[in-house]
């Protein structure tokens, strides 16, 4: 076979004009390689100069972070960037990671998407030789209810250490809900106490859905047992919980029957207990009765021999724990 003849060489003059490679040259084309929710990205450096795109020390700027809220899962806003450990070497308009393989290359302008992930269903295909980025599940928001409890001395705590060893705070504690407290001693439907705020039931009505809450619990009637005729009890009933409809046309209310203490109850207060379910339901809402738990037990009773003590309130939200979980 002939040879294959070949062009003219060429010159030598202007061969040695043409300059090696050195290492500032190709420190020049150096690349950084930046995994963007699943995408292999390739940023070019025309001088040369590390720029921190999000490294260990925190979000860059113009990166969106997680945040977080009081009592409640953190909310991720978007996935942070992560600097590759390895760099290309090419061109300083973003080159090649190996000969003969090249990768897209982004402005630095660019910033991560809503959509899927590489390699998930519906998502951009996946670049060779790019793992796809992990999924992360979105994050549950659960609200916390606003309760309001109406009610007299015993929502009040009276006779617990500390409020938050009343039946409500403990109730709440075990719902996860948060408290607004309008217990006030001596007050019933019918009755109002000694301040000038101890307004009746009816009357403390506005400042109860004042606060916009998802959930009203009314107990009490042992102040309106021996201080009402019959006709003024079910007209005060009726009357507190119509006008919680009206102004909380979406809460749940809630009305409990009377509490007592650990002596034996009149016989009034069973009859006092129907006229506040028919009150409660008349207005499609949920009628709890709990039973008598200080019935019978004396140390249930603080020393000033009315109120229940830490244990009492305990034995109070038990049940009404267990009936609002059954109802």
């Amino acid at each position: 076979m002939q040879p294959i003849p070949q062009g003219p060489s060429e010159p030598e003059s202007r061969a040695s004009l043409r300059p090696a490679p050195t290492r500032s040259r190709l420190v020049g084309g150096l690349a950084t390689l930046v995994a963007v929710c699943g995408m292999a990205v390739v940023v070019g450096s025309q001088s040369g100069h590390a720029t921190e795109v999000n490294g260990s020390g925190g979000n860059g700027p113009g990166v969106p972070h997680a945040d977080t809220q009081s009592s409640a899962a953190p909310i991720v806003l978007w996935p942070a960037l992560e600097v590759s450990p390895h760099a290309a070497l090419g061109s300083g308009s973003g080159g090649a990671i190996s000969p003969g393989s090249h990768a897209p290359t982004l402005p630095l302008s660019a910033t991560p998407s809503m959509q899927r992930p590489a390699g998930v269903p519906g998502g951009p295909a996946t670049s060779a030789g790019v793992s796809p980025a992990p999924q992360r599940p979105a994050p549950s928001v659960v609200a916390v209810p606003d309760v309001a409890f109406l009610g007299d001395s015993f929502t009040q705590a009276g006779g617990a250490s500390q409020p938050i060893y009343g039946w409500t705070g403990l109730v709440c504690a075990h719902f996860n809900w948060t408290q607004h407290n309008f217990g006030e001693g001596g007050t019933g439907y019918t009755t109002a106490g000694g301040n000038v705020a101890d307004d009746t039931y009816p009357e403390r009505v506005p400042f109860v859905a004042a606060v916009g809450p998802s959930i009203v619990v009314v107990s009490g009637g042992m102040n309106d047992e021996a201080k009402s005729t019959d006709a003024e009890f079910v007209q005060a009933v009726t009357a507190t919980y119509q006008e919680l409809r009206r102004r909380l046309p979406q809460a749940q209310i809630v009305g409990v029957n009377p509490f007592w203490d650990a002596d034996v109850p009149p016989d009034r207060l069973a009859t006092m207990a129907s006229e506040i379910a028919t009150a409660v339901r008349g207005v499609n809402g949920v009628y709890l009765d709990i039973g008598d738990p200080l019935l019978g037990h004396p140390e249930y009773i603080s020393a000033d021999g009315v109120h229940p003590n830490n244990a009492g309130y305990a034995a109070l939200a038990a049940a009404f724990i267990q009936a609002y979980s059954a109802h």
